[in-house]
């Protein structure tokens, strides 16, 4: 496991050089929203947060982490009535404010949706 992570590590690292030399290559552009967002500066910040949380698991005692299978249906019936909402406000957002969040319901759509993987059920134990 940790090789893969060294390997990984070292290949983010390339990435970020190449980023570096071609910054006008990494970047996202919005057609609903008009907007460029340069993906250098976040993925030298996830970089750096996997360096910390490479360090924090390499100082922890390994754990077993057991998981009950299921959905959490809290979860999944918040993000399955969202969808009709999405579906309208896209529809009928012409490059105004409805645009806007239409956007902003995909985007916490996608930040949501582990969250019907993860029951109340699961739990970490110490291997005891």
């Amino acid at each position: 496991m940790q090789a893969v992570s060294l390997f990984h590590f070292t290949n983010d690292l390339s990435n970020l050089y190449e980023m570096m030399r071609h910054p006008d290559d990494y970047v996202l552009e919005g057609d609903t929203l008009h907007m460029k967002f340069s993906l250098l500066i976040p993925f030298a910040f996830f970089l750096l947060l996997i360096v910390v949380l490479i360090v924090q698991v390499l100082r922890k005692e390994p754990r077993v982490i057991t998981y009950k299978p299921g959905l959490n249906r809290k979860w999944l019936l918040i993000l399955s009535a969202m969808l009709p909402v999405q579906f309208v406000v896209l529809r009928l957002g012409k490059e105004n404010l409805l645009d806007v969040a239409g956007v902003l319901l995909t985007v916490a759509q996608c930040l949501l949706l582990p969250r019907i993987f993860i029951t109340r059920k699961a739990r970490a134990s110490n291997g005891n």
